[in-house]
């Protein structure tokens, strides 16, 4: 009878270990799934750092905005990537090579003087927010004074039919006359450069100028991300 009970005994040990065993071994297993599945889960994509910084006062009206994100962002994801502002600014959004960096284009000058709100947004992107406050224009450089008034008697005038087709803008570039500076910009938008330049330059020959970068006052406007490493010094 003794011996019986020791058998049993024995059969209950085994089976308790084995139970514990079981459930040190499931333990493992589960916490080794979510080891991978954390592992294979994607980085949450934000924003963190963008340029100019929030709350920025005296924002030049042709700036650019650029986001730099966490973590670079797909192909295929970064045409959901969007700048919406508050003023309301049509612009365009490219990226740099390695994608972590956007570029917001603006296709028109901001309003001088306002406040803006900037909402960056996007597929899988947390929304970022933030604001600037744009560069005032003095009353005395909002009006040619140094320039005859358009009309009939000027219309001969090459430069004055050119500042009244200005500002002009294509889908590549944008060409701008500043009356305070008596500069001409031009500011390329997309690659390649050279070729849009030129482009510019062609429409500005329409007006009867044989040499436009000698007759005229240019200066091209070019951004950072469209610079190649090797010709840094055409950055504005």
């Amino acid at each position: 009878m003794s011996s019986i009970k020791n058998f049993v005994s024995k059969i209950k040990s085994i089976l308790s270990n084995q139970n514990k065993n079981w459930l040190i071994f499931t333990g493992i297993a589960v916490i080794a799934v979510i080891i991978v599945l954390l592992a294979t889960q994607p980085m949450a994509l934000r924003v963190v750092a963008v340029d100019p910084p929030n709350q920025t006062p005296d924002m030049p009206l042709d700036s650019h905005i650029s986001a730099t994100f966490n973590r670079p962002i797909k192909t295929i994801d970064q045409s959901t990537i969007q700048f919406i502002l508050e003023p309301q600014v049509a612009g365009q959004v490219s990226f740099l090579p390695d994608g972590t960096q956007a570029v917001f284009t603006p296709q028109a000058n901001y309003q001088d003087d306002r406040d803006y709100l900037i909402k960056i947004i996007g597929r899988n992107l947390k929304e970022y927010t933030f604001t600037f406050h744009t560069r005032a224009i003095p009353d005395s450089a909002r009006f040619p004074i140094d320039l005859p008034p358009p009309g009939p008697a000027n219309l001969q005038d090459p430069k004055q039919r050119l500042l009244n087709k200005l500002p002009y803008y294509d889908d590549n570039f944008l060409i701008e006359y500043t009356m305070t500076r008596n500069i001409i910009y031009i500011s390329i938008w997309n690659q390649p450069i050279d070729q849009y330049q030129q482009a510019a330059l062609d429409w500005i020959e329409t007006f009867g100028y044989q040499d436009p970068q000698t007759e005229l006052n240019i200066q091209f406007n070019i951004p950072r991300n469209l610079i190649p490493e090797s010709a840094t010094s055409l950055a504005p």
